[in-house]
């Protein structure tokens, strides 16, 4: 979310004079308190600030122990992105699905994400746009093609539907044009001699047919 920080903290002691208070501050880097001054909160270990938060920003929450000598020791967070958009998809084009004897195959380009990377991806087959009616969503980590034997019914269409997870737990899907599955041969036609409309037993021609 963009709408404020909440930090714990915890393992601050001291066997001598015990901890008497907290300092905490927010920064835009490790140690920093570029976007809150360092405040006191007394013994509290959890502490959050309602505040308007910068997408793709990372923040970094620091924090000062005091024991009852007056002396300190400092600590800082890893930091947290600020990620308040979906990961951006690839074209339905850029899906390639294949269809070989009884398996589809489906690969994918990357989705892209500025601010925080992919998590996972999950697929579907279905027999409608974006449909799940062959194969439920399916979870194959960071893999960008998969495959599964299908019980293809000639005739019909099948799909593949994509989604993409970031890091934030935001989504984005993308689903295929289908792919005709077709086992059946042409009908047989009808070949005749000749040009016309009937067929020709016999002509005087030895140029052409």
């Amino acid at each position: 979310k963009d709408t404020g920080i909440k930090a714990h903290w915890y393992d601050f002691q001291d066997l001598e004079s015990t901890v008497d208070y907290f300092e905490w501050a927010i920064g835009t880097s490790a140690s920093g308190s570029e976007v809150m001054n360092f405040t006191r909160i007394g013994s509290n270990v959890t502490f959050s600030r309602n505040m308007k938060l910068t997408n793709g920003q990372t923040y970094f929450v620091s924090v000062v122990c005091f024991n009852k000598a007056k002396l300190q020791i400092a600590s800082s967070s890893k930091g947290v992105t600020v990620d308040i958009t979906a990961p951006v998809t690839p074209k339905a084009d850029d899906i390639l699905v294949e269809i070989v004897a009884a398996t589809l195959r489906a690969s994918w380009p990357d989705f892209f994400d500025s601010e925080s990377p992919m998590w996972y991806y999950k697929w579907a087959i279905g027999t409608r746009k974006c449909g799940t009616q062959v194969q439920a969503y399916t979870n194959i980590g960071l893999a960008t093609n998969s495959s599964s034997v299908v019980d293809f019914v000639s005739g019909l269409r099948y799909y593949a539907s994509i989604v993409g997870r970031n890091r934030a737990g935001l989504s984005a899907n993308i689903c295929s044009s289908g792919s005709l599955y077709d086992a059946s041969p042409p009908l047989v036609g009808v070949v005749r001699d000749g040009a016309g409309t009937t067929d020709v037993d016999y002509q005087v021609s030895t140029s052409s047919l």
